[in-house]
């Protein structure tokens, strides 16, 4: 007897915003789970597709899918009902990230917009 659940995947490698967006020393972040998070990261995860999300080997060396998942794909079963899955999100990451570093900066020339008329 199985067990049938819907799911929302939200893999921290790609939908986590508290990483840095660029693999930089410099930049602030956090790295306990991916090395960076960037825009063609986020928007090229295939939920259906879980094994072609990973990329990167811990170390940050590019890994393919044959070393990934074996010559004939025995290290990486095939979903058995991918109608399950639902779709990715980070919602609560993802609110957060938008406000703080896209809705934030650019509230003084909202602000300069509405008082004189030019939005």
């Amino acid at each position: 007897m199985f067990l049938v659940f819907k799911v929302v995947l939200g893999p921290v490698s790609h939908l986590y915003f508290d990483h840095p967006y660029e693999p930089n020393p410099e930049e602030n972040g956090l790295y306990w789970a991916t090395r960076y998070t960037d825009t063609r990261k986020v928007f090229s995860f295939e939920p259906e597709n879980i094994y072609r999300a990973i990329q990167v080997k811990k170390t940050g060396e590019p890994i393919d899918q044959k070393e990934l998942c074996g010559r004939y794909s025995e290290r990486c079963p095939p979903i058995q009902r991918p109608e399950n899955i639902k779709g990715s999100a980070n919602t609560d990451e993802f609110i957060r990230w938008t406000l703080l570093n896209s809705i934030s900066p650019a509230l003084p020339n909202i602000a300069f917009g509405l008082l004189n008329d030019t939005l």
